[in-house]
């Protein structure tokens, strides 16, 4: 098993003091994550082996900080036993992280692809 998963999120939240500020960057340091981090906002992306869920970890402690935040933490996870990715979506509420599963679903029908260049008569 070769699991790959990227994160990727962008969050806001109501304006943090200096003391959130540094705690919420200090849980990432700990971890050698890189983060954006803004008083309203935070950018983060990673992609590699996150085999012991670092990543949800750090983001469980950091919704006890900012407790509330719009936008969503997507992990995409890749593994050689899988034919498509699966999905998790994090959001944070209520000073929780809350987790939702997700799978790509492929349609039966196969086809072939088809492509005509644009035609100059549209009105």
């Amino acid at each position: 098993m070769n699991t790959i998963k990227k994160y990727d999120a962008y969050l806001t939240f109501e304006a943090l003091t200096a003391d959130q500020s540094q705690k919420v960057q200090s849980l990432f340091d700990t971890q050698d994550l890189l983060v954006t981090l803004d008083p309203d906002a935070l950018e983060f992306e990673f992609n590699g082996r996150d085999l012991s869920d670092y990543v949800v970890h750090v983001f469980q402690e950091v919704a006890k900080v900012i407790k509330a935040a719009d936008g969503e933490i997507r992990c995409e996870m890749d593994d050689d036993d899988w034919r498509d990715p699966k999905y998790k979506f994090f959001t944070i509420r209520d000073g929780v992280l809350w987790e939702q599963a997700g799978e790509l679903v492929r349609c039966e029908q196969v086809q072939p692809s088809e492509w005509a260049p644009p035609t100059d008569d549209v009105v």
